[in-house]
């Protein structure tokens, strides 16, 4: 059955007058990444179907409508890059002169949240749900300090860490700006159904962690669990961003063919060419989210393990 057309409110589901936790699910800030929306419409169906206990509110939002529809990832620039604090202000004032299309998405997607949050009757958990071009196990990404992390940490794959230190501007800046807690999820591969499966479990397992429902009310949290475990098993618990490669349009940056997500390259590895030539790893370091499709505007980044405190 052919998905219907992305509209903002993928859908909501709880009292929105009641007391409870918030749990938002942001899906699609990148129009190539339609999987936390397909993600999210499962979870949905679910409650209407199995109607358990519920206690609090759970609200999904697709974020670039133009790009989704277009399935890619932008339209005039990146709709994840700018949500410093200074442009959401200047947003909420209506003073920022809204220049392309991605201004007018921002302007859109900040209305409805800030709606979304100012309903919020108990605990906020905000879910930024994506997916990647190259092959790879799930990730999630989120503060060192954040007191999301320990929930992070228990599900089972690797948990990213001070990716704020290289890239301004996205949601999660958002959120940590108004103190709330969030999580990213790298999901998996964009076309891969798979994908899908983890945003839910993933989804799933924050209402169930926010006692927006009993875990026993879940179809099987032991299988959402297992997935996750599954594909982070053999993999650092923690890693912390320490590189990135930044991209400019003229660099013609072309990915070496064979490298995916948290498979640890060496210093001096080639990984990449440019117009100046091969481009290869500055230190030793996990490999994250290197770059097969043709727009954005990070090559790919390293990262070390580290400690879950520390």
């Amino acid at each position: 059955m052919p998905e219907p057309p992305p509209e903002r409110l993928i859908g909501a589901y709880g009292d929105p007058a009641g007391p409870g936790p918030l749990v938002v699910a942001i899906c699609g800030i990148h129009g190539n990444e339609p999987a936390g929306g397909v993600a999210a419409r499962r979870v949905l169906a679910w409650l209407e179907a199995a109607r358990p206990a519920f206690g609090g509110r759970f609200v999904a939002l697709n974020g670039h409508l133009a790009a989704l529809r277009l399935m890619q990832r932008g339209i005039d620039g990146d709709l994840n890059r700018r949500w410093s604090s200074a442009r959401v202000a200047a947003l909420r004032e209506g003073t920022l002169r809204r220049r392309d299309a991605e201004d007018h998405e921002q302007a859109q997607l900040l209305g409805v949240l800030d709606a979304a949050l100012a309903g919020a009757r108990g605990p906020v958990l905000g879910l930024d749900l994506h997916s990647f071009s190259a092959p790879g196990p799930p990730f999630v990404v989120t503060r060192a300090a954040g007191p999301e992390l320990a929930f992070a940490a228990e599900l089972g794959v690797p948990v990213l860490v001070s990716l704020e230190r290289f890239i301004g501007g996205t949601i999660l800046e958002l959120f940590s700006d108004e103190g709330l807690p969030i999580l990213g999820f790298e999901a998996g591969r964009h076309d891969d159904p798979a994908t899908v499966d983890a945003h839910a479990a993933l989804i799933r397992l924050a209402l169930a962690e926010l006692g927006a429902v009993a875990r026993e009310s879940l179809p099987d949290e032991a299988a959402d669990r297992a997935l996750l475990t599954a594909v982070g098993r053999g993999l650092p618990r923690v890693v912390e961003v320490t590189h990135r490669h930044p991209l400019e349009p003229r660099d013609g940056f072309r990915m070496r063919p064979g490298f995916h997500n948290l498979v640890f390259v060496s210093r001096g590895e080639a990984l990449a060419d440019d117009r100046h030539g091969v481009v290869r790893a500055p230190r030793d370091g996990w490999l994250l989210m290197p770059l097969y499709q043709g727009a954005g505007e990070d090559g790919f980044f390293l990262a070390v393990e580290r400690p879950l405190h520390g």
